[in-house]
Parts: structure tokens; C-alpha cells; sequence
């Protein structure tokens, strides 16, 4: 038997978004402590969901091809066409801050389905929807890049 700790994990950091605040209320979202590794395991996920190229397909093909892939993922909207290395490479980045925050992501207050108004938990397509938000992904970003900076510091990668 593998013993697991089910506690709450104590190791947590608070990210406020005061631009969304109604009245003296602040919306925020509770995140794990991110390292390097799940920083990887987030690029990674987000490599992997790029389309391999077909033999003999086109750059032209290729690129409409996983244009299609990445804007059903909802990461890659209007790009051009001369654009598609650059908008790929984004959307990549993007899909991986969604994979990082979806297994971070603790808990979070204010946020609610838009259609009810009922409060809405973290879940992944939550927190995909939230990392949506140019604003709340913003700040999650600079908030995981700011902390892995510091693990990586201190030599515990």
C-alpha cells in the first residue's frame, strides 16, 4: 500500500484580480506551488496536442491544418496564414499556461456560471474558460513565472 496525504496542501498562493472586484469584494484564485517540473509537464501536454505534419503535406496544409486543431482547442483565433509559425508557437505557450493552471488551480471565490449565475467550482473546463480571460491568464502567468523563478533559484527545480 502507497500511503497518500489527503490533507489540504499548505503551500498555496492567492492571486487576486482587482480589476474584477464588485464593490469591496475581490475575486481570487488559490493556486499550488508550481516548480519546474510541472512547468515542463504543462509544455509538454501542450506539445503534444500539436499535429504531426503528414508526409508530404504542404507548409501551407500543415499550418491550415493545425490552425483548425488549435482554435477547436479555443487557443488560436484569426491568425493569417504567414502568421501560423508565430500564432502556433503562441497558441503552444497558451495551451501549456491552460494545462499549468488546470493542475493548480486549488480553489477560487467569484467566479459563476454566466448563463445562471450560480457559483462555478475550479474544474478543467472552468479554469480553461477563466485562463481564457486575457486578464485572469495575465496575472496567473506573471504569478507561476514569478514562483518557479524563485524554486529555481533556490535550487529545488
Amino acid at each position: 500500500m502507497i500511503p497518500l496525504d489527503l490533507k489540504p496542501r499548505q503551500d498555496t498562493h492567492r492571486i487576486d484580480l482587482p480589476a474584477l472586484a464588485q464593490g469591496d469584494f475581490v475575486p481570487h484564485i488559490v493556486i499550488a506551488r508550481p516548480t519546474t517540473a510541472t512547468e515542463k509537464a504543462a509544455f509538454a501536454a501542450a506539445r503534444r496536442a500539436v499535429p504531426a505534419r503528414d508526409e508530404g503535406e504542404s507548409d501551407a496544409d500543415y499550418l491550415e491544418r493545425a490552425r483548425a486543431d488549435f482554435e477547436a482547442l479555443g487557443v488560436l483565433r484569426g491568425a493569417r496564414l504567414g502568421d501560423m509559425a508565430a500564432a502556433i508557437d503562441g497558441a503552444v505557450r497558451t495551451l501549456a499556461l491552460i494545462c499549468h493552471a488546470v493542475v493548480l488551480v486549488e480553489s477560487w471565490e467569484g467566479f459563476g456560471d454566466r448563463e445562471t449565475g450560480e457559483p462555478v467550482e475550479p474544474s478543467v473546463e472552468a479554469v480553461s474558460a477563466a485562463m481564457r480571460n486575457p486578464y485572469i491568464a495575465a496575472l496567473v502567468e506573471a504569478r507561476i513565472n514569478a514562483i518557479v523563478g524563485e524554486v529555481a533559484a533556490e535550487g529545488n527545480g
